[in-house]
């Protein structure tokens, strides 16, 4: 099984971080041991909707949902750990 370090980006989060209610987006560094990219991809992205600090506080409506996607992927010897946080932004629209 190979190593994929994935720059993921999530968008149209409304959630309030301390300063009300809006609308966020963040990118995070992940990684997943995976058999291809694709894999690497939907392993993140599942472990990202799976965070509890992250569904718990969602307020988007049904038919506004947020999202996620890889911006980046690529295949690594060795995995980093200290880079999963999420870099939270405010978005302007």
């Amino acid at each position: 099984m190979k190593k994929y370090k994935v720059m993921l980006n999530g968008q149209n989060f409304v959630i309030d971080l301390g300063e009300g209610q809006a609308r966020y987006g963040f990118y995070t560094t992940q990684y997943a041991d995976a058999n291809t990219k694709a894999e690497a991809e939907d392993i993140v992205i599942a472990s990202i909707n799976n965070r509890s600090d992250i569904k718990k506080n969602i307020k988007n409506e049904n038919n506004d949902p947020p999202m996620l996607y890889a911006e980046e992927i690529v295949e690594v010897a060795a995995v980093e750990e200290d880079e999963q946080d999420l870099s939270w932004f405010k978005e302007a629209f």
